[in-house]
């Protein structure tokens, strides 16, 4: 439950007075907590309690009239101008039309010549308003709003709040602290519900077991149909003790109650429930309920009717390539997904293993559509790669406490309930199919409600966004702070942007977005009946506003980045930001500081930011084996998953044009280098060189981290708990030093002969001696044998020894050569992984274009590589533990593992897991790439 801290508004006062006030009086009537349903409906400056005569319903309902509600404040937001502030010239006119669109042109679609008028005017709309924001994108703004956070505050936890030195405007904080206490007693509720009516019609209220609701409204409307009786009025609320000007709770209200808007009505009460100790909030509209028809007509509805388990959500693992993400094909038609042997039934306890996935009719309308906010504008032949794949099922946390959250669970921040039949599409979209239908005299499709309720959700993957709107969504602690809403755009917008600024944020919180089925229904005749067909030209304009500035918004969204340490400060810096680039305006962002401030004063606990991933190195992944018929999905599942730590991934692999095209249509970006060797001999080389040389003028990538695709990295050991990345040193892997010189820097060996046994001079005249000189021979492979070295095959094939003789007789590597004229070859090495800092990109390329000339394999070149980088650059170089083995019975497979976890070695890197193998897949990777990190215990 969250602390009650510093309530100093009047908001707090009112319903204390009110409760208190009423309780006592009631009293002699009733027990109040015979009831469990009652309305604080405040109006005219006046609150009176009502409550329902329904035994049944369980959970409480608060109607606030905000705009009633009287507040003493230093700022006045009104005051703002927004008039140079807009975004485009006719959206806050637009915007306030819409307020009062009765009048406004309603857009028919009855004949074929008003769909013809309507396919035109969108056509004209989304042109204009296209080049218009092209034109504002050039023309950033200079008024940069400043911040709220001290330069410390912005790289230390903001969780504890100032000291704003001020009394509370009525009583004591510990007074009001203790009254809430005791009079909010008879609510207990940790769930809550917000409605904010749009329309002056009582909404249906919503009786769930053990959830209250909020109904924030601010226009005066019958209360009830009989059922709701006013218990007392209470007096009128007067102001008392010193005026405060340093308040911003009640900034906060005074911000929103000037505004006549249902979104940002919902920013009042959104802060009301986390006040009373929320844990889960419901976004709901005057128009959504839930379906009994699937049970029992008389039972309560319950958790299980919203789609709320007590802790974990078993939902469908999607993955994709590309950064939008269209949910509702998967959704309505789950038939695109991985067979069952692509799944480990035995990784884990916590990992379901169901693939049962239950299959919608394919013929539904919806398999072609996408939610509201989606970015509808993009050619049917991309939004094909923008629906993604079922690969498995896993189960996720819905953590209650926002300030818990691990870097190694997935927790569930927000679940967007999608009603089986009423889906929240944009008007555009409604009015394309509802031609479609017209023109073609087929009715839409209706789901199955048995197949709907069985459905299982869908994880939208960490590095894409979905949009999630304010009609059905559930927000968990951990994204409370996410709730606020864009008070200045339209109601169309609001919510959609919204969404898109929270995911920005959420994937280095290590927070998901989840679509769940739910049995959800909308009602009244104004729903019921396609919205297309009575929508004005002001909410269509509105819609291709928001339309135009998606595509922009999520490349915005998708590349920005911030230097601050912490949730708050970094949410401001982006809200800052994108007041600057014409997303919002400056009246979002001073509300949203004044939002951040208030979650601070009442003891909310921001989470840390658990998986912020990291922007300053880029991954390579390399596949030396590319002829599997998975191959492209395989590269989009492995891309996927180290985009959960890391923010730039490459991969690189002897592709086939084919591939390297499917690729890029997914978003990801490959190189097939020059070598297409069976193995990958030269090509990891070759592959390394080329994309350092890419990356090596990057502002932001400062290093190359290669591996293998059947290779894993622990983040947290090769980072050293460090952000960012560090990048100053060479990074290299081994097993042990008592047999494994890998990276060494054989000078200072003190075991002459574990020296001789790894390391060998080359002369010019290609004789070969040992690392001391004491036995030279004429071949690698005489000196294999006489002295003897390490016993490793390779050394002693063209591929190694022989061609180094070569390299080492070649002039463009005598700058290389040691004191006494001699080319050392450092030892061989394991080369599955290799972290390249950039400012040796130059040295590192033109080494290995020699190596390669020679064809030596990188196993016999990368050690003498850095080397010669170490000796010529004075480069540092750190070895991380490199967990291995080459039995039958664990290599690529669990047991390995298993066994490097039994292991009391803080292990950088494991190889191989192969997700190839049929016992693995992509489950079982998924599940060992997550073990892996800090160590968890099996």
């Amino acid at each position: 439950m969250i602390r009650t801290s510093s309530i100093g508004t009047i908001l707090a006062c009112l319903l204390v007075f009110s409760l208190v006030s009423s309780w006592l009086q009631i009293q002699r009537f009733t027990n109040l907590s015979d009831y469990h349903n009652f309305v604080i409906d405040i109006k005219d400056g006046n609150a009176a309690i009502h409550w329902k005569e329904d035994h049944d319903v369980h959970g409480a309902i608060i109607d606030i009239d905000v705009d009633k509600i009287e507040v003493d404040v230093n700022i006045d937001v009104d005051t703002i101008d927004d008039v140079d502030d807009a975004p485009i010239s006719h959206d806050k006119k637009d915007h306030n039309t819409y307020l009062s669109s009765s009048n406004n042109d309603v857009l028919g679609i009855g004949n074929a010549g008003q769909r013809e008028e309507m396919k035109e005017y969108i056509r004209n709309s989304i042109e204009t308003r296209l080049e218009e924001w092209k034109h504002l994108q050039q023309n950033t703004k200079k008024d940069y709003v400043p911040s709220i956070f001290t330069r410390d505050e912005y790289r230390t936890s903001s969780n504890s709040a100032r000291s704003t030195n001020r009394q509370s405007a009525v009583g004591t904080i510990q007074d009001i602290q203790h009254t809430l206490s005791m009079e909010l007693k008879n609510i207990n509720c940790t769930k809550w519900i917000i409605i904010a009516p749009q329309s002056k019609r009582t909404p249906k209220l919503i009786s769930i077991k053990d959830w209250c609701t909020i109904i924030v409204r601010h226009e005066t409307y019958e209360v009830g149909n009989g059922k709701y009786h006013t218990v007392q009025q209470v007096t009128r609320y007067i102001k008392e003790g010193k005026e405060h000007d340093n308040d911003p709770i009640q900034n906060y209200m005074k911000a929103l109650a000037g505004k006549n808007t249902a979104h940002s009505r919902r920013n009042f009460g959104y802060l009301l429930a986390i006040i009373h100790g929320a844990e889960y909030i419901l976004d709901l509209d005057e128009h959504s309920i839930f379906d009994r028809a699937m049970g029992d007509e008389t039972k309560d509805l319950t958790d299980d009717d919203v789609i709320l388990p007590n802790s974990i959500l078993e939902a469908s693992v999607v993955i994709q390539g590309r950064v939008p993400f269209n949910p509702y094909p998967l959704l309505f038609n789950p038939t695109d997904h991985y067979p069952s042997s692509n799944t480990n039934s035995s990784t884990s306890s916590s990992t379901s293993t169901n693939t049962n996935t239950t299959v919608i009719e394919s013929n539904n309308h919806m398999s072609y559509s996408w939610p509201r906010g989606f970015p509808g504008l993009m050619e049917s032949s991309q939004r094909e790669f923008t629906k993604g794949k079922i690969a498995f099922q896993k189960n996720y946390s819905l953590s209650s406490a926002s300030s818990s959250l691990s870097s190694n669970i997935y927790h569930v921040g927000v679940v967007q309930l999608v009603g089986h039949d009423h889906q929240d599409i944009g008007l555009v979209q409604q009015f394309q199919q509802q031609i479609e239908r017209q023109n073609s005299g087929l009715e839409a499709d209706e789901l199955d409600p048995e197949q709907w309720k069985a459905q299982l959700p869908i994880v939208v993957p960490s590095h894409s966004y979905a949009p999630y709107n304010m009609h059905s969504t559930i927000h968990m602690p951990s994204a409370f702070w996410s709730l606020i809403l864009p008070i200045s755009l339209s109601p169309i917008h609001a919510d959609i942007a919204r969404s898109y600024f929270a995911q920005c944020l959420f994937v280095d919180v290590g927070i998901r977005v989840v679509y769940s089925p739910s049995m959800m229904m909308r009602t009244g005749e104004e729903i019921l009946e396609d919205h297309s067909k009575n929508a004005t030209r002001t909410e269509v304009d509105a819609e291709i506003d928001m339309l135009v500035r998606l595509d922009s918004l999520i490349l915005f969204l998708s590349e920005w980045d911030s230097p601050c340490s912490t949730l708050p400060a970094r949410m401001e810096h982006l809200w800052r930001d994108l007041h600057v680039h014409n997303f919002i305006y400056k009246e979002d962002v001073l509300v949203m500081q004044l939002w951040l401030q208030s979650l601070r004063e009442i003891g909310y606990k921001f989470p840390a930011l658990a998986k912020r991933r990291y922007r300053n190195v880029a991954i390579m992944g390399h596949f030396n084996y590319a002829q599997s018929p998975t191959q492209v999905d395989d590269v989009v599942f492995w891309t996927q998953k180290y985009r959960e730590w890391f923010e730039t991934v490459i991969v690189t692999g002897p592709f086939s044009k084919e591939v390297m095209t499917e690729l890029g249509q997914h978003s990801i970006r490959a190189f097939d280098g020059a070598y297409h060797d069976t193995g990958g001999y030269f090509q990891v080389t070759e592959n390394l060189k080329n994309t350092l040389l890419y990356f090596k003028n990057w502002t932001k990538i400062e290093s190359v981290m290669y591996f293998h695709d059947d290779g894993m990295i622990n983040v947290t050991e090769l980072s050293q708990g460090k952000y960012p990345f560090p990048t100053n040193d060479i990074i290299g892997n081994y097993r042990d030093q008592r047999y494994d010189l890998s990276y060494a820097n054989i000078r200072t060996i003190e075991d002459v002969e574990l020296a001789n046994k790894f390391s060998y001079r080359i002369y010019p005249n290609a004789t070969v001696c040992a690392f001391n000189k004491t036995l030279c021979q004429p071949s690698v492979k005489h000196l294999y044998r006489a002295l003897p070295l390490y016993q490793w095959g390779m050394t002693r094939k063209a591929v190694c020894g022989e061609n180094q003789q070569t390299l080492a007789q070649d002039e463009e590597v005598f700058p290389y050569h040691e004191d006494d004229g001699s080319l050392l070859f450092s030892s061989f090495t394991q080369s599955d992984f290799l972290h390249m800092p950039l400012k040796y990109a130059d040295e590192f390329a033109n080494l290995a274009s020699l190596f390669l000339k020679h064809k030596i394999i990188h196993e016999c070149t990368w050690g003498t590589i850095i080397d010669m980088i170490r000796q010529n650059f004075n480069a540092t170089v750190r070895l991380t533990y490199l967990c291995t083995s080459w039995g039958p019975k664990r290599r690529g497979k669990k047991p390995l593992i298993e066994r490097c976890m039994r292991d009391r070695v803080d292990y950088g890197v494991f190889h191989p897991y192969k997700i190839g193998y049929k016992e693995n897949g992509y489950q079982g990777y998924d599940w060992a790439l997550d073990i892996v990190q800090d160590r968890q215990p099996l």
